[in-house]
């Protein structure tokens, strides 16, 4: 199985799509809270572009990729990244206006939920220790799709200042713990 967690209204065809607003495409999961409903060790692939620095608690989102995905199995998410310079240069950019504004706090039946603003920004340090429990980690740094002029600008400027986007792809390996106590079922 294979997931695209956090589509929105971009699902993946041959993924499960997974957000946490129903749509006829989608699933429904909050992956601020744990014990999604997957089984241990049953998906092979997580792709989830743009959602990490929507997500609360990292801790929770990591183990449960990490519980879900079979040994072997591999975790590729994008987000944002903390060094691209215009974050610190424009004042309209989404990122300022976060620093100037309390988390605002949305109805949804009868649980209180935190909005859908982004939460955090990620430099290459973050990411690695936020997944260090994966191993076989690849950080790069994917341009959007941009004229070839501006991204050849942007190349020039150095520690990735130019790069508006950091993306990490990592492998559950199979640990020794983990071989250990054989496998469970279940969540």
């Amino acid at each position: 199985m294979k997931l695209n967690l956090g589509c929105g209204e971009n699902p993946m065809e041959g993924f499960v799509n997974v957000d946490f607003f129903k749509t006829d495409a989608t699933v429904l999961c909050n992956l601020n809270k744990p014990n999604w409903d997957f089984k241990n060790k049953s998906v092979d692939f997580i792709n989830s572009d743009f959602v990490l620095e929507h997500i609360r608690n990292l801790d929770i989102f990591v183990d449960e990729c990490y519980r879900i995905l079979k040994n072997g199995g591999k975790i590729k998410t994008k987000c944002d990244y903390a060094g691209y310079f215009l974050l610190y240069v424009s004042k309209n950019h989404e990122h300022n206006k976060m620093l100037y504004r309390n988390y605002d706090f949305v109805e949804k039946g009868d649980e209180r939920i935190f909005s859908d603003s982004h939460c955090h920004l990620f430099v290459e340090s973050h990411l690695r220790h936020i997944f260090s429990k994966f191993g076989n980690i690849k950080i790069t740094y994917p341009s959007p799709n941009r004229s070839k002029f501006r991204n050849f600008m942007l190349n020039l400027l150095p520690y990735h200042l130019g790069k508006q986007h950091i993306q990490i792809e990592a492998e559950k390996l199979n640990s020794l713990s983990e071989s250990s106590e054989g496998d469970k079922d279940g969540k």
